[in-house]
């Protein structure tokens, strides 16, 4: 059975971290401290994190890092889409795209704006998900 919940960084458990820093090491090879590192260094206490779970095992994560920025003297707040991954064996099966209207309703429900970078070969994933390219 899939699940899906969204938690902020204060909410996370150790258990929690442990599963994203593995699931995340899946495709970044760098190393469980690496990734430990980088999460210690990015993440800030309300970013939010986003969880797919299949049978309590966590195959997708995406994390909306939430920032400010300031435009002609004005600030807002906005969310920086950030790390979307789900796991090899659940690749190439549509749980990307499921797991993306997850993300889109998350953003909607905080009505913030939102924005990724990504590869030129993601493009199309992106756009088949309701987002436009800037």
């Amino acid at each position: 059975m899939f699940l899906f919940k969204s938690k902020k960084t204060n909410k996370l458990t150790n258990l929690d971290k442990k599963k994203i820093l593995f699931l995340k090491n899946e495709f970044w090879k760098k190393g469980i401290k690496s990734q430990k590192e980088w999460f210690k260094i990015n993440i800030k206490s309300f970013d939010i994190h986003n969880l797919l779970f299949f049978n309590d095992k966590l195959i997708g994560y995406t994390c909306l890092r939430y920032r400010t920025r300031l435009i002609k003297k004005k600030f807002s707040k906005y969310f920086l889409f950030d790390t979307l991954i789900i796991s090899r064996i659940y690749r190439k099966k549509g749980m990307g795209s499921i797991f993306m209207g997850f993300n889109n309703l998350i953003i909607l429900k905080h009505n913030l704006p939102s924005f990724l970078v990504c590869e030129k070969k993601t493009i199309k994933f992106y756009k088949k998900n309701k987002w436009k390219l800037l």
